[in-house]
């Protein structure tokens, strides 16, 4: 049978970015667990760079549910609350339940980390999910008041934007677009990243609305630019009439790009994993 392994990308911009700052970030990030969605928790492994391409940093991002010992337990023989058994409360203490481990590969070059939405033991993460995670887990709440700020953005498939624009009649597009790194090369990624500097802004919104009895909204070449580079640095979120003349909304944040790579027998998925990673930075085509 063959085994397959699943990754998306997350777009990791830190502001400003100096000399090393990607690989100092992450360390600092790293075994300081965040509490993400109810009792789950999340916690990076120290990131260490590949003997073969030092420009890759290679760690594990690990999940878990925490169990609250002053919290009443189930007797689930009797379906009834029960107090927590004292002999677990040590258990508790040094261990989390329900865990997952997914192998992580960070892109210093492009800033682009892999991670694993499916592991070798079946287990899955989403690309959402992710996003969320490494917002905290690179925010000032971790990373210190005076660190440099961080923007985390799920990469879209391919087509993402031609997607979200291409209902039959545009009613609403809101575009979300925060600030590049200046490191991208694209002049039309750098032009809107002075634009937002010279403003003093971290990010800009724009929200446009279908005039009454129009066709739907046409995007100007600069919105159409504005959008394109949101997608890796933001979002797009549109909504008005299909094909079919129903009511639909579409957004860049709900079709993340997925590889999914089938394993050699023999072959670890965390080689899979760094394969897809240099792949990604082959095939970078940025906007």
């Amino acid at each position: 049978m063959n085994r397959v392994v699943e990754a998306g990308f997350l777009n990791i911009v830190a502001t400003p970015h100096p000399e090393g700052v990607y690989e100092r970030l992450l360390r600092l990030a790293s075994e300081h667990p965040v509490n993400f969605w109810g009792s789950m928790r999340a916690a990076i492994t120290d990131p260490i760079r590949l003997h073969d391409d030092p420009s890759f940093l290679s760690f594990q991002l690990v999940i878990w549910t925490e169990v609250n010992p002053n919290e009443p337990a189930i007797d689930k023989a009797q379906l009834k609350k029960a107090s927590f058994p004292r002999e677990g409360k040590s258990f508790v203490a040094a261990y989390g339940v329900n865990g997952r481990v997914f192998y992580c590969v960070f892109d210093i070059k492009t800033h682009i980390l892999t991670v694993e939405l499916r592991n070798e033991d079946g287990q899955t993460v989403s690309a959402q999910r992710l996003e969320r995670i490494f917002t905290d887990l690179l925010s000032p709440e971790i990373l210190g008041a005076d660190s440099e700020e961080v923007e985390v953005t799920v990469i879209p498939t391919d087509d993402a934007v031609d997607y979200v624009l291409g209902l039959n009649r545009l009613d609403k597009v809101e575009i979300l677009v925060k600030r590049p790194n200046a490191d991208d090369i694209s002049s039309s990624t750098v032009a809107i990243m002075n634009g937002l500097m010279a403003q003093n802004v971290k990010s800009e919104r724009r929200v446009l609305a279908r005039q009454a009895k129009t066709d739907g909204i046409v995007l100007s070449e600069e919105n159409d630019t504005f959008a394109r580079v949101a997608a890796h640095n933001g979002y797009v979120d549109t909504s008005g009439l299909d094909e079919n003349g129903q009511h639909d909304k579409r957004s860049t944040r709900e079709v993340p790009k997925i590889v999914r790579e089938v394993v050699a027998a023999g072959t670890s998925f965390l080689v899979a994993l760094r394969n897809i990673a240099k792949n990604a930075r082959q095939n970078n085509d940025p906007v």
